[in-house]
C-alpha cells in the first residue's frame, strides 16, 4: 500500500528499512571485539555507511533536509578541509626522523615538527603512517617537550593489530631500507633490571656514556643519500587536561605502564625549563638558576610523581629522562636550600 508518505512519495517505510539495516550494521561494526580483534578495516569502512545513511534519511521525511542542513554543511566543509590539508596544501605531512626499538613491545618515532606546530605538554596527536595502512589514524600523546623545537616524539606499544605492524616494520628494517627511507633506527641497549639493583649508585656520567652510545646508533640525516622518506600526517595537537598543570600549586601525577606519556612531557618540559633557567658564574664557574625562570611565569611549586609498572622493563625508555630530571634538581635544591 502506498501511503504516500517521504520526500518521495510513498518511500519512506522501504527508506526505513534500509535506514535501519544500515544503523545495524554500523553498530555491529564499532563493537570492542571488532576494533581490537585485528579488523578495524571491517570497522572504518563500514562507518563509511553513514554517506547513504544521510541520503536515505533525506528521503524518508519531508521536511528533515530544513533540520540538516545546516549540521550537514559544516561536516561536509570539515571533511573538504581534510582532503585540501593531506593532499593538496600538505599540512600536517612530515617525516620520521628517528625509531627507537626499545624494551617490553615499545617504541619511540621521533618526528619533524610540522610548520606552525604549537602544543602544550600532555596533550596528543592523531597519526597516520600511509606505508602501513593508508586510512588509518591513531591518538597518540606526544612524550616530548614543547621546548624541543625541531622534533616530536610519541611512544607507541604494540598491542594492537596497528600498533603490532607499526613495530614489525621498524623492527624489522633492514639497514638498506632505513638508508632508502632516511630513517635511523637503534635497538636500546639498557638493561633496567641492572639499574633496578644498582640505582643508588648509578653516577650521572654513567647515563651519559649510555645515552652517547645509543645516540651513536641512529643515523642522521646527514648520513644518508637521497631517496624516498618515511612519510607521517599529524594531525593536532588535542589538548587534555594534563596541559593545565602549571596553573596548580602542587601537582600529583600517577600513571600506569605506556600511560605514563603525558607525564614524560611535563617532566621533560621541566627539566627544559631547568637548563634553561640556568647560568654559569664567570667567575667560579659554578651553575646558578634563575628564579626568574622556574616561578615567575607559573604557579607549579611541587610535583608528585607515582608510576605503576608491571615489570622492571617498563622503566628502559623512560629511565635516561627519570635519571636527567633527578639531577637537575639536585643542582636546584643544592643551590636553593
Amino acid at each position: 500500500m502506498n501511503l504516500g508518505i517521504g520526500w518521495v512519495n510513498g518511500f519512506a517505510p522501504l527508506s526505513g528499512i534500509i535506514l535501519l539495516l544500515i544503523l545495524v550494521t554500523m553498530a555491529i561494526c564499532s563493537m570492542q571485539w571488532v576494533r581490537s580483534g585485528g579488523h578495524f578495516g571491517i570497522f572504518y569502512w563500514t562507518h563509511l555507511l553513514y554517506l547513504p545513511f544521510y541520503v536515505f534519511l533525506i528521503l524518508h521525511a519531508r521536511d528533515f533536509w530544513k533540520w540538516i542542513v545546516g549540521p550537514l554543511s559544516i561536516f561536509l566543509l570539515e571533511k573538504l578541509y581534510s582532503i585540501f590539508a593531506r593532499y593538496m596544501s600538505g599540512i600536517g605531512r612530515t617525516f620520521i626522523h628517528t625509531v627507537t626499538i626499545e624494551q617490553s613491545n615499545v617504541i619511540s618515532l621521533t618526528i619533524h615538527r610540522p610548520k606552525h606546530f604549537s602544543f602544550q605538554p600532555g596533550d596528543y596527536v592523531s597519526i597516520n603512517l600511509p606505508r602501513v595502512a593508508l586510512y588509518e589514524y591513531h591518538p597518540f600523546t606526544i612524550s616530548s617537550a614543547p621546548e624541543e623545537t625541531d622534533l616530536i616524539r610519541v611512544h607507541i606499544q604494540a598491542v594492537g593489530n596497528w600498533t603490532k605492524r607499526v613495530y614489525k616494520r621498524f623492527d624489522e628494517m633492514s639497514d638498506e631500507e632505513a638508508l632508502e627511507n632516511q630513517v635511523g633506527i637503534s635497538h636500546a641497549d639498557i638493561h633496567p633490571q641492572e639499574f633496578a639493583a644498582h640505582a643508588q649508585n648509578l653516577e650521572q656520567t654513567e647515563i651519559d656514556e649510555v645515552e652517547v652510545e645509543r645516540i651513536e646508533n641512529f643515523r642522521t640525516e646527514s648520513d644518508v643519500r637521497e631517496g624516498k622518506r618515511e612519510p607521517i600526517f599529524v594531525k593536532g595537537p588535542y589538548s587534555s587536561c594534563a596541559r593545565y598543570v602549571f596553573d596548580c600549586k602542587h601537582v600529583v601525577l600517577i600513571g600506569g605502564g605506556i600511560g605514563v606519556t603525558p607525564y614524560a612531557s611535563i617532566l621533560s618540559s621541566l627539566m627544559a625549563q631547568f637548563r634553561a633557567s640556568s647560568i654559569i658564574c664567570k667567575h667560579c664557574n659554578r651553575t646558578n638558576y634563575l628564579s626568574t625562570g622556574l616561578s615567575g611565569k607559573r604557579r607549579l611549586r611541587k610535583v608528585d610523581f607515582v608510576w605503576v609498572s608491571p615489570d622492571y622493563k617498563s622503566f628502559e625508555w623512560f629511565l635516561n629522562l627519570l635519571r636527567q630530571f633527578e639531577q637537575e634538581q639536585e643542582n636546584y635544591l643544592a643551590l636553593n636550600p
